[in-house]
């Protein structure tokens, strides 16, 4: 299957656009609106790992700082972690060999 993946450059940059952007800004504070379309743009490049093989998620985000594993429908299946010094981590879920779902968060 040939689907674009985002490359690991423009995630991790997209990935701290969204950790500086998030970093103090308040509700009412003008860059509000920057920080909703940041928030959009790092779901968006996440969204785009669904159903990816972990080969395939590997060669877009690079090696994973820890490879392990997650519980769902009683089995274990593969999750890959990436964390950054920026101050955030990547959860990288798989199931049936594909990626089902992602999680993003910032650790400041």
């Amino acid at each position: 299957m040939n689907r674009p993946v985002l490359s690991a450059a423009r995630l991790l940059c997209l990935l701290g656009v969204m950790w500086t952007l998030g970093s103090g800004v308040a509700v009412a504070d003008p860059t509000a609106a920057k920080l909703d379309g940041a928030t959009r743009t790092i779901v968006d490049a996440l969204s785009s790992l669904k159903g990816v093989t972990q080969a395939e998620a590997e060669l877009t985000l690079g090696k994973p700082l820890e490879r392990t594993f997650w519980m769902f429908h009683e089995k274990q299946e593969p999750q890959l972690v990436y964390q950054s010094l920026a101050g955030w981590k990547l959860g990288v879920y798989f199931y049936g060999g594909r990626v089902i779902k992602t999680s993003f968060q910032v650790l400041r």
